[in-house]
């Protein structure tokens, strides 16, 4: 915590920074809009325009299978990651969020719940560490919480729960698109999964757009973001897209009517899960895009920085998300 200066937050753990701060708040628990909050280190009185930043993101939960227990250490250490156990007791029942395996080669791997082995569904990892590579590793972690930070407001923001629906359509008939009023195209809905896996099962390089449409009594803001197998986050379409209530709006690529988003995977994949996220707010003013990622897992492996988290933002407005999850193959597999 802060007073009303400086006008600017030095960096964090700077010596301005220390000498700033008022005091520091643990967060132990939180909602979108709110949280409760102990002083560490004693209390401390607030002063007229206080403000406050996350100085340290919470802990992310992950499972290392073989467990060794330095690299455990240094993980911990660097990364302010927790590791437990495979398949062994959490303390306070945390969601395994990342997951981390060898083969016989020695190669680490990392997986979530859809990809790796700990999946059980047999997709790829999301990524191959080399044997030996402890920095890579952690790259690799750090990089997944940033990309993951996507799929946990799909998990968290349901204030308004059931509001959005979301509906990918199949644009590969070139004489429908035509024919069709973009604004509101009557288009098939993308091939579903008949093991219902997934939403959507797609073809590497098919054509889509993607509806979402507002079921509350609210006016409501939509971005829709993608986060793509490679670990790129994507910002689909324009920024933000209105929803009064009761409406739907068509998402294209780069926001220009008729121009189709194209599923694909990256080079030496022959498939993969993306994760399509929209996510809507009652308030028009917050931009998302700070959760657009560039880089993709093998960047970050193989990059010499340790790229920090984006502060999360917890607004007061009221939120809703829903996530669709589309697998995307090559021809022949």
């Amino acid at each position: 915590m802060y007073g009303p200066a400086p006008d600017f937050f030095p960096p964090i753990g700077s010596t301005d920074d220390l000498a700033a701060r008022i005091g520091v708040l643990e967060v132990e628990a939180a909602t979108p809009s709110s949280c409760t909050a102990t002083p560490v280190g004693g209390p401390f009185a607030l002063v007229e325009g206080a403000r406050g930043r996350l100085v340290a993101p919470g802990e992310r939960v992950v499972q290392l299978d073989p467990y060794d227990a330095g690299l455990v250490r240094w993980l911990e250490r660097e990364g302010r990651l927790r590791i437990v156990l495979p398949a062994g007791p959490r303390d306070g029942g945390e969601l395994v969020e990342a997951y981390v395996g060898q083969d016989a080669a020695g190669r680490r791997w990392l997986g979530d719940e859809i990809h790796g082995q700990a999946g059980g569904d047999g997709e790829p990892p999301l990524a191959w560490i080399p044997r030996g590579d402890d920095e890579g590793l952690l790259r690799a972690l750090i990089h997944y919480a940033k990309y993951n930070l996507v799929l946990r407001l799909a998990r968290r923001w349901h204030d308004l729960l059931g509001a959005l629906r979301v509906r990918v359509l199949d644009c590969r008939d070139t004489s429908a698109l035509a024919a069709t009023d973009l604004q509101e195209p009557r288009l098939p809905e993308a091939r579903s999964d008949p093991r219902t896996r997934y939403r959507y099962l797609l073809d590497h390089g098919q054509p889509v757009c993607v509806v979402v449409e507002n079921r509350s009594p609210e006016r409501l803001s939509a971005t829709l973001l993608n986060c793509a197998t490679s670990g790129r986050v994507e910002v689909l379409g324009t920024a933000q897209l209105e929803l009064p209530p009761g409406r739907q709006q068509t998402f294209w690529r780069r926001g220009h009517l008729g121009d189709a988003f194209r599923c694909g995977l990256p080079a030496g994949r022959t498939s993969g899960v993306d994760r399509l996220v929209a996510v809507a707010s009652t308030s028009p003013a917050v931009d998302l895009s700070f959760l657009k990622e560039a880089r993709s897992f093998d960047d970050a492996i193989r990059s010499s920085a340790r790229d920090m988290l984006p502060e999360e933002h917890e607004p007061r407005e009221l939120w809703t998300a829903a996530l669709v999850t589309m697998k995307i193959s090559r021809a022949g597999h």
